[in-house]
């Protein structure tokens, strides 16, 4: 036996196959607990796709063997393409028990509790791994993805570093260490590794994709098209390629073509929520939508991906005590310094912890000073970014949260098919983004009477709960508002206008108004500032629009990214505030007030009243024009009377202060009230 054994043996290592076989089956017959046989065996028919018969081969190996190794290790195999993940790591464990310096098994066990989001345990193993081989690229490379995950960007990008000096001019690994640096927010670093990455092989479409990404973000916005562009030439069908163009082109302002390019990545993948969310962000900025025609598209974008998830759960275990402590969880990918952490963050750092328990679910890996912030007041802090949305409502469901808040609506990073699943009783859409989701699953939209008039409520399908605004700024930041100083005007005796929203938000109507303000109020002029100006191109763009109404360059100045400091600081170079329509500015406007400049919005040419209620809310009512023309006869008015703008920006922030706009203890005192009122009632329903 032993020689027909041996001669199997030498036609398997030969590729002789159905020689070795015939070999192995005579040995069988006369000697079935011949390990050697049974395991060499079972390789050929899991080769020939004979699943069952190779795992029963490998079962009786271990029997006549048990620290027969390669016959565990080729079970384990097996198992983990079953994806029979226990049984596979007992495998494993055994094959590690015999020969502890196996890295094949250590590997697949990592890669199997990676696959079951067990993550602590896969780092474990891959560190295992490191120690048995110090110089293991795939090791490396794959446990700084998990440290990625898991928001340890520095011990990430030092995982990196260390594949790298193992194998240099890894593309993978520059690639992942570019995506590290980006959420880190070190762009020079991102672009770099990227650059490394495309110069070493440029015919990889993710990667000029990846690299377009952070052009987009840091707002050259040039540079980010020329990535798309580049990438459609490698893989023109790639769905993901023309969402992010679209994005680009949003941001440069260029409405109806990113429109185009959203449109164009559903015709290529028509189940892509994520584009079909932006091209609802973009939609919302066109002069020639109106509410109806917005919560319609929600509506359908509701219908298709949102509304069949709804039954996932359908019984809460939550107490129906009305009076207990709740926990409310909110949901977004801003808690950082982000204009909108400004707005919702205070209702977090003021909550009532006697009352309230903080659950953060957090979608951005980018931490700093603001998310230590954020950490230090919830009760717990989940990371959420390895996580897909069924998985998030599920832990949300475990988590037993009573009321569940959105912070992001159809913006960038949201969440809103995990509140599909509706894991909480209670499920609240607000300050994120104010047009509301089209959800069945959504309960309940924070608004303001002026956002959203009585006659638009039927229109929403969520219900509306009316704050005292929509909207209020954060009185405890961390950010000190400077001094104000003197109306410019005082001393130039000419206006200087300021528009310091988003460039996308401003419309050609919105140009042509502004023109026309400029015209009527000599030597008058407006300050610009937002980060795409930053780019030539864009600066250029901008002028010429006014240029071909009549306004030279030496009237229209601009100012690109700054510092929060330097950021505030240029408030105090202005006089008045002009709000773009049809979708108003909204910490904009806020700061602005803060800083002591009155802020001009057209409510009856919006869809997105912001502003509107924010003016309300502080008794500005004259700032909220009627319609265009009266925008600009407003606008000449006020530019007219220096002294009354002089006193009212002297007594604008002391006002500010002291209203809901500017106190976060009241503020947050109020939406604690309405979450307590909304949980009574829930538990009088359910009772």
């Amino acid at each position: 036996m032993e020689d027909i054994l041996i001669k199997g043996v030498s036609f398997h290592n030969a590729g002789r196959l159905n020689e070795a076989e015939a070999c192995y089956q005579k040995v069988l017959k006369i000697q079935p607990d011949n390990f050697i046989a049974l395991g060499n065996y079972g390789t050929i028919l899991y080769g020939n796709g004979k699943i069952v018969e190779a795992i029963n081969c490998f079962k009786k190996a271990i029997t006549a063997k048990p620290d027969y190794a390669d016959a565990q290790l080729n079970l384990g195999t097996i198992l983990k393409g079953q994806e029979r993940w226990e049984e596979a790591i007992e495998c494993y464990k055994q094959v590690i028990s015999i020969t502890p310096n196996n890295i094949q098994a250590h590997f697949d066990i990592a890669t199997i509790f990676t696959k079951l989001k067990n993550i602590q345990d896969a780092i474990i193993y891959y560190e295992k791994i490191i120690a048995i081989k110090p110089d293991h690229v795939d090791a490396y490379n794959n446990l700084g993805n998990l440290l990625h995950e898991e928001g340890k960007l520095d011990s990430a990008i030092t995982c990196f570093n260390k594949a790298l000096a193992c194998l240099p001019n890894n593309v993978i690994v520059y690639n992942n260490l570019g995506n590290v640096y980006k959420d880190q927010g070190n762009f020079d670093l991102s672009i770099a590794n990227f650059q490394k990455a495309i110069n070493i092989n440029p015919n990889i479409f993710e990667l000029h994709i990846n690299l377009g990404v952070v052009y987009t973000i840091i707002g050259k916005l040039d540079e980010a098209i020329n990535c798309y562009k580049k990438a459609i030439a490698i893989k023109p069908d790639s769905a993901e390629l023309y969402n992010n163009l679209g994005a680009a082109l949003k941001d440069q302002g260029k409405i109806d073509e990113a429109i185009l390019y959203f449109k164009k990545a559903l015709t290529i993948k028509p189940d892509y929520p994520v584009a079909h969310s932006n091209m609802i962000f973009t939609t919302d900025l066109l002069t020639i939508s109106n509410t109806a025609y917005l919560q319609k598209i929600r509506k359908e974008w509701a219908k298709k991906y949102a509304d069949p998830l709804q039954n996932y759960f359908t019984t809460f275990k939550n107490s129906k005590n009305p009076t207990r402590k709740l926990r409310i969880g909110y949901v977004g990918s801003d808690f950082r310094h982000h204009s909108a952490a400004s707005i919702f963050g205070p209702v977090i750092f003021n909550h009532n912890p006697d009352k309230f328990e903080i659950y953060c679910y957090v979608g951005n890996l980018d931490h700093d000073d603001v998310t230590k912030k954020f950490k230090i007041h919830s009760f717990r802090w989940l990371q959420t970014t390895h996580l897909n949305d069924t998985e998030l409502a599920e832990q949300i469901y475990k988590d037993g949260i009573d009321i569940l808040v959105d912070l992001a609506g159809h913006s960038r990073g949201n969440r809103l098919l995990s509140f599909a699943h509706k894991p909480a009783p209670i499920q609240i859409t607000a300050w994120g983004y104010p047009h509301g989701t089209g959800m069945k699953a959504m309960d309940y939209l924070f608004s303001d009477p002026v956002f959203i008039p009585k006659f638009e409520i039927e229109i929403y399908s969520e219900h509306i709960i009316d704050l005292p605004c929509m909207l209020h700024l954060n009185s405890d930041s961390n950010i000190q508002f400077p001094e104000i100083n003197l109306l410019p005007a005082t001393k130039t005796k000419n206006v200087t206008f300021g528009a310091f929203n988003r460039l996308e938000k401003n419309s050609d109507a919105v140009y042509a108004s502004w023109a026309k303000i400029l015209q009527r109020v000599p030597n008058s002029q407006i300050l610009f500032k937002a980060p795409q100006l930053d780019s030539p191109s864009q600066t250029e763009a901008l002028k010429t629009k006014f240029n071909k109404k009549g306004i030279p360059n030496e009237r229209i100045m601009t100012m690109g990214r700054s510092s929060p400091t330097k950021h505030l600081l240029a408030y105090n170079l202005i006089d008045i505030m002009l709000d773009p329509f049809p979708h108003n500015g909204g910490v904009t406007t806020l700061e602005s007030l803060k800083m002591g400049v009155p802020v001009l919005t057209c409510l009856n040419k919006s869809t997105c009243r912001v502003s509107g209620g924010i003016l309300q809310a502080i008794d500005l009512h004259d700032w909220c024009a009627t319609d265009e023309a009266d925008y600009i006869e407003r606008a000449q008015r006020f530019a007219k009377d220096i002294d009354s703008l002089a006193i009212l920006r002297s007594q604008l922030r002391k006002r500010f202060e002291s209203s809901v706009l500017g106190n976060s203890p009241l503020y947050t005192a109020q939406v604690e009230k309405i979450y307590r009122k909304l949980w009574h009632n829930w538990c009088k329903s359910e009772n």
